[in-house]
């Protein structure tokens, strides 16, 4: 007779809110906040002739930048992570037999990839500095019955996205992996 076990999974995985599920949260609209803020951005870079856009970091300590444009972005991160973790929890517990979210990150909070002086940086900056879009760690535990474990990374990140990709926008599970138990 096999004893079951318990395999654990790790994912990498980075997804969007939809603008309209965090709409419904706030009073007010949010649709333009990452232009405000990558347009703010973009006038501190020309001023101190940087190369690169900073991460949103580096602003909080400027007393010129919009203190309400910065509180802004965080309480609409903070939504954003509230209702990423509920709805996984939510989506994933009934699949798995255990749900992990570790290490979350609004990646509004993450040094750009735009650059300055390229073509579309405006629309690439807004895009990122919109509070909507997070990484993080996912664990699954999966009960097997047999000792082999072969396949089940597929299998997760397979179910992960499907589940996910039903909620929420641009979902990509970037990494998966067999933890050791």
């Amino acid at each position: 007779m096999s004893n079951l076990q318990i395999i654990k999974v790790e994912l990498g995985v980075k997804l969007a809110v939809p603008i309209a599920t965090l709409q419904k949260h706030l009073p007010a609209p949010i649709d333009k906040l990452g232009g405000q803020i990558a347009s703010e951005v973009d006038k501190r870079v020309v001023q101190q002739s940087l190369g690169y856009y900073p991460a949103i970091d580096y602003f909080i300590e400027q007393e010129d930048f919009p203190g309400y444009l910065l509180d802004a972005v965080k309480e609409v991160s903070e939504l954003t992570v509230d209702i990423v973790t509920s709805t996984i929890r939510e989506l994933l517990v009934p699949i798995f037999s255990n749900v992990q979210v570790n290490n979350i990150q609004c990646l509004a909070f993450s040094m750009p990839s735009a650059r300055p002086g390229k073509p579309n940086a405006s629309q690439d900056l807004a895009k990122h500095f919109t509070p909507n879009a997070v990484k993080f760690e996912l664990v699954v535990s999966i009960l097997q019955k047999d000792k082999s474990s072969k396949g089940l990374e597929k299998y997760a990140d397979n179910t992960v996205y499907r589940w996910l990709s039903e909620v929420f926008e641009g979902v990509e599970v970037f990494s998966a992996r067999l933890l050791e138990n």
